[in-house]
């Protein structure tokens, strides 16, 4: 006897379900076990619903996109509470119950022995990269993963690209490349878990701490108006899971890359040229930068929805997801969402038949980005942004392309072959665009905007603007990220010359040759894509260590009630906030608000620590940084991978009123306003810098 149920109203009643499950999980019972599959069954079910007739993973795209501009909407307008999150997941489940319309398509994929030995293969080399990953790190400040991580781990995920790029000439293991380079993306990201367990950079933290204060008061003062989207999703995925923000923060973008842009990128080139072009093609997704994806931040979050917001314009069945994803980036970071906007409504007005308007449009969307910097300062009035003259401009554009094409070689080390590969592969790169360019003819225009739209931003920051608050080696910042942008956006044009490069090959040996070839410039992308401190390239980045976060809790214990600050590098700052979020805070004498750890935006009192370490290793500083926040108490906390790190440990010692306990890697001093020693004469330092 068969069952007169229709198997849709079994699909509904599982999703309602489902979704009251995990209202009750993020209300009250808040464990992963249950809340990470039941929101992985609810996503497909709504990116089932949500696909129309296209790939599964374009109805995801468009569902993330959908939920990020709704959750970062109501975070602008300052409400976002967990009822209102709880009401959002309610709603997701009724609109995804009401949309089904057919059962989920089961996979077509024949197994076969090739494709388990393919699969078997990758699954032995994932494990291997793993273990390396997981053994325990250094707890010291490192300038680069390389320096903790085992190069063996990065040789394991080259061998799962070399073997997905054999696996693209081999027509039965087509559909099984997009989830080999899937995995290869998210082994990559694993390396910044693995050499920065506690976080990596400074960004993180500060949005980590951000979303933590968001999801327990639903609102943020001042309210943020560049990352809404992307703080709204973290928060509204991390009550789902019942992960931490923190977590979440972290593995956001490489999740999204890998379930979602790989295999989205796959469908779409399919639609544009044969399939064996498109599964060769595919393979340009592990040449991308890829440092703008991996790591969790606005920006990669926005990098990843320009780049299929690109990959969408080149067809018009998909422009419906391009809007999505623009509207959805530019809520993230305006800095990428307003060019893949602007030239988004350039093609609007192109399909109506407006023939100018799509060029003025990415004309507009170049020019808007310094134009947003110059408004900038009305939100953010600690900013002090100018107007840079066209002659500095132009000498510090001439320096970049200088450093660009120089290097020092004193023999073919390692070193030596990574700098040569990071000046080819950007010419590969260009390459690969153009005999795209050529392939689509006309068809490119919508991707030749959105790139022309990056990169004329960048020119037009990089000659107008200057953030004073910012230290002179970082002024580049903005604009570099715009020219990372560029190349980002270049990708579907790069994977189609790619695709058309390689698809006429047909000897098993050349195929063999040219599979070796990506797989190892695929490798030196992923070193590259990391802090380098070698013979040619030193970083000047460290990452937060255990003594930064004991530095905090010893400060705080050492003050107790009485207000203080802190005069050291961003990186203790980002302790200071991942320890204690956005506390202690003072209000300074010009009325505004400071917090007593140092941040990266600069300021008078991170000013007062350069002040000390470069040039006046004296009292005189740190009573400038007590004065200007009105304060009677500062801490001084040097490090010890400072160049002159005994020199100024001497001054400060002999200045001091106090020192504490010394930490491993740093130590710290104490200054009452009131209780100073003898000044002593000691010669100062020469160059404070890091090595």
């Amino acid at each position: 006897m068969h069952s007169s149920r229709n198997p849709i109203t079994s699909y509904r009643i599982g999703i309602v379900l489902s979704t009251l499950l995990l209202v009750g999980n993020a209300a009250w019972w808040h464990a992963p076990w249950l809340g990470i599959p039941l929101t992985i069954l609810l996503f497909l079910g709504t990116a089932h619903a949500l696909r129309g007739t296209h790939a599964l993973a374009l109805g995801g795209i468009r569902g993330m996109s959908v939920l990020t501009m709704i959750s970062g909407a109501l975070l602008l307008i300052g409400w976002y509470p967990l009822p209102v999150r709880l009401g959002i997941l309610m709603g997701i489940g009724a609109i995804t119950a009401w949309r089904m319309r057919a059962p989920p398509l089961r996979s077509r994929v024949p197994i076969n022995p090739s494709l388990l030995r393919f699969g078997g293969a990758c699954i032995v080399l994932a494990s291997v990269a793993l273990l390396l990953l997981l053994q325990p790190t250094t707890s010291a400040p490192i300038r680069s993963p390389w320096d903790a991580v085992p190069l063996f781990a990065v040789s394991s995920i080259g061998a799962i690209m070399i073997l997905t790029a054999m696996a693209a000439h081999t027509p039965s293991l087509v559909r099984a490349v997009p989830w080999g380079i899937a995995c290869a993306v998210l082994l990559g990201s694993g390396i910044a878990w693995a050499a920065y367990p506690i976080g990596f950079g400074f960004d993180h933290f500060l949005h980590a701490a951000t979303e933590h204060l968001i999801a327990t008061t639903g609102t943020l003062h001042p309210r943020p108006y560049f990352y809404s989207g992307y703080y709204g999703i973290v928060v509204f995925l991390a009550d789902c899971t019942a992960l931490s923000v923190a977590t979440m923060d972290r593995i956001l973008v490489p999740l999204v890359v890998g379930a979602l842009v790989v295999p989205a990128s796959a469908a779409v080139l399919r639609t544009i040229i044969p399939l064996r072009a498109a599964t060769l093609g595919l393979l340009a997704l592990t040449l991308t930068p890829l440092l703008p994806l991996v790591i969790s931040t606005p920006q990669s979050f926005a990098n990843a929805l320009a780049l299929c917001t690109a990959l969408f314009l080149l067809t018009p069945a998909t422009a419906a997801f391009a809007r999505a994803t623009a509207g959805a980036a530019l809520l993230s970071q305006p800095l990428t969402g307003i060019i893949v906007s602007g030239v988004v409504l350039g093609q609007w007005f192109r399909a109506r038949g407006y023939r100018w308007l799509p060029i003025a449009s990415t004309i507009a969307a170049a020019v808007a980005i310094p134009l947003a910097f110059a408004i900038a300062p009305l939100f953010l009035p600690n900013l002090d942004i100018r107007l840079a003259p066209s002659a500095s401009a132009a000498m510090a554009a001439g320096h970049q392309i200088r450093n660009l094409f120089t290097y020092t070689t004193t023999d073919f080390t390692f070193a030596d072959a990574l700098t040569i590969a990071q000046r080819i592969l950007p010419i590969a790169w260009i390459v690969m665009a153009i005999i795209g360019i050529r392939h689509l003819g006309a068809r490119a225009r919508p991707a030749l905007h959105v790139v022309g739209a990056a990169c004329g931003a960048s020119i037009l920051v990089y000659g107008s603007i200057v953030i004073a608050t910012l230290l002179p080696e970082e002024q580049t910042q903005f604009p570099l990220r715009l020219l990372a942008l560029t190349a980002l956006l270049m990708t579907p044009l790069a994977a189609i010359g790619l695709g058309t490069m390689l698809s006429p090959i047909s000897d098993a040996r050349r195929q063999a040759a040219a599979s070796t070839i990506l797989g190892i410039a695929a490798i030196a992308t992923l070193l590259l894509a990391y802090p380098r401190n070698d013979a040619q390239t030193r970083s000047g980045l460290w990452s937060v260590s255990t003594s930064d976060i004991a530095a905090v809790h010893a400060i705080a214990r050492d003050a107790g009630s009485t207000p203080y600050v802190v005069l050291g590098n961003q990186m203790l700052g980002a302790a200071a906030i991942r320890e204690l979020g956005f506390q202690p805070n003072h209000r300074a004498t010009d009325g505004t608000e400071v917090l007593a750890f140092p941040l990266p935006a600069g300021g008078p009192i991170a000013r007062a620590f350069w002040t000390f370490v470069d040039t006046n290793p004296t009292r005189e500083p740190i009573v400038d940084a007590m004065t200007y926040a009105g304060v009677t108490r500062a801490y001084l906390v040097l490090h010890a991978y400072w160049r002159a790190y005994p020199t100024l440990s001497a001054h400060a010692a002999a200045i001091a009123t106090t020192e504490l306990p010394a930490l491993p890697y740093l130590r710290i001093f104490r200054f009452d306003r009131n209780l100073s020693p003898p000044t002593a004469t000691l010669a100062p330092p020469e160059s404070a810098r890091p090595e």
